[in-house]
């Protein structure tokens, strides 16, 4: 059975839209706990730092893994990935970046 490459193209199309329709709405989950983050307390100070909150994050979001899969929750998971993603970010933007990149 032969894929035409018409239909090959649609079909990678169609990945690459639901990719990207996902990528936004995992966006949209961690800017809003950005922003609070932000408010909430000082930047990051350097990076040892800024690796020990993304150990403790990784390490809560590993708990709530290595447990049974009936016990498991995905929010509790959704939850510690976001913080991961804000912590990233931070590290990104308070500890990588030059001034003039940070406005």
């Amino acid at each position: 059975m032969s894929l035409s490459l018409e239909k090959f193209e649609e079909q990678i199309n169609e990945m690459i839209d639901l990719r990207i329709t996902n990528i936004g709405r995992s966006i949209r989950m961690i800017i809003p706990e950005y922003n609070q983050i932000i408010f909430k307390n000082p930047p990051l100070q350097n990076a040892h730092e800024g690796w020990a909150m993304l150990e403790q994050g990784m390490d809560k979001l590993w708990n709530e893994v290595k447990k049974d899969k009936q016990l498991r929750s995905e929010e509790a998971m959704r939850k510690e990935a976001i913080l991961i993603s804000v912590t990233a970010m931070r590290f990104i933007i308070d500890l990588c970046m030059d001034e003039n990149q940070k406005s």
